[in-house]
């Protein structure tokens, strides 16, 4: 298929042509004969950096597109950790928007993403030297119930209780953040990584399995319902928080109010390396 990229504001007129046709899911039905058929709508979107392919039947995709740099703060953080580390681990890896980000910045990228419509477009957008797991993380290597979200293509969770409205459910694949760093040549030497965690309720089970103090790991983690549990894991273990806005805004566990959003946390013996 030729892929062509459209001037912006005609793109964006589309884009909201289109979200005017969608069903709550965000999917794209037109009634033809009483037979209504699913359609998907590829575009190229084309940040400052690289350009990637979306599918604008999807609601996460059509906010990619809209969007001159999606998710500001976390798009300049990957940027800047580059300076830092020798490896990105992108943790649901969506349709691999930050993947794409870190090809050319890091020595090494991982994307991790469990859900096949997803996958598929991850694979067509990544470069070829870009290790992509079809996989849930996990506390364990294994297979578990995976909860497809009606709603959002982004909102898909191992737990139905974060699913407003399931879609479907299906075994998928798990695989360890341990077993993904150790696969790295020098995981257990000096090597730095940056760890983004953006997996619908399961970073406790994805952090569990991980020996932290064996690793260099800086975690760029998205918080809403447990974010204080989170929040005291990566305490425990000698990490300094951050909210992740356009600036970064140190928090610690015991603030009043938590937040919900992506947030930054340092090990306490690297953050030399950011300050």
């Amino acid at each position: 298929m030729q892929e062509t990229i459209k001037p912006r504001h005609i793109s964006l007129f589309f884009s909201a042509i289109l979200t005017s046709l969608l069903d709550a899911g965000g999917n794209l039905f037109v009634n033809y004969g009483g037979w209504f058929i699913l359609f998907q709508f590829f575009v190229v979107k084309r940040t400052p950096d690289f350009s990637i392919i979306l599918d604008l039947s999807k609601k996460n995709c059509r906010r990619m597109h809209v969007e001159r740099r999606y998710e500001l703060g976390t798009y300049r953080l990957i940027r800047r950790m580059a300076n830092v580390c020798d490896a990105f681990i992108d943790g649901g890896a969506h349709v691999g928007y930050f993947s794409k980000l870190a090809t050319p910045l890091y020595r090494k990228v991982v994307a991790v993403e469990a859900s096949a419509d997803n996958y598929r477009l991850l694979k067509r957008n990544v470069a070829p030297e870009v290790l992509c797991y079809q996989a849930a993380l996990f506390s364990k290597n294994g297979h578990v119930v995976f909860y497809e979200n009606a709603d959002s293509d982004g909102g898909h969770s191992l737990y139905p209780g974060n699913v407003k409205r399931i879609r479907a459910s299906n075994k998928v694949c798990t695989v360890t953040l341990e077993t993904i760093i150790r696969e790295h040549p020098d995981a257990n030497k000096r090597d730095i990584f940056l760890v983004k965690l953006d997996i619908q309720g399961a970073e406790l089970d994805a952090l569990n399995d991980v020996d932290e103090s064996r690793h260099n790991l800086f975690f760029i983690c998205e918080l809403w319902d447990n974010k204080r549990t989170i929040f005291k894991w990566f305490i425990e273990r000698g990490y300094v928080a951050y909210l992740i806005k356009r600036k970064l805004y140190k928090y610690t566990c015991d603030a009043l109010e938590i937040p919900s959003g992506n947030y930054f946390f340092v090990p306490q013996k690297l953050q030399h390396l950011v300050t």
